[in-house]
């Protein structure tokens, strides 16, 4: 960078309800209400438990994670349940010990792609 160049940096913090509501302004991601808040909720709880500032990208976070109806939704398409059925309880601790598993206040699930 030459003299006569200057580089600026905007770093503009938003609040756990502003995320969530840009999750569900994303028109390539179809995030439900309580997905998009456990999302922009557990980006939070990160950012106090690392102290560090985390870098908030809702492109990222859309490929990154998925949204399912259910965690029997996702265990079935990740082929957990072919062969027997398991509980939800059974479901969430095969996800939890892979990834990152978000629960919503509804009966949807938020997993880290893996």
């Amino acid at each position: 960078m030459s003299l006569t160049e200057r580089q600026v940096i905007l770093k503009v913090e938003i609040s756990t309800d502003e995320a969530a509501k840009q999750l569900l302004q994303d028109e390539n991601a179809s995030w439900s209400r309580p997905a998009a808040y456990a999302i922009a909720e557990y980006y939070e709880q990160l950012q106090e438990d690392c102290e560090a500032e985390i870098e908030f990208c809702w492109v990222a976070i859309r490929c990154y994670y998925s949204e399912y109806k259910s965690i029997q939704e996702a265990a079935d398409l990740h082929s957990l349940t072919d062969e027997q059925n398991h509980t939800d309880e059974y479901c969430l601790d095969w996800f939890r010990d892979r990834t990152t598993v978000l629960l919503t206040d509804g009966d949807a699930v938020v997993i880290q792609d893996f």
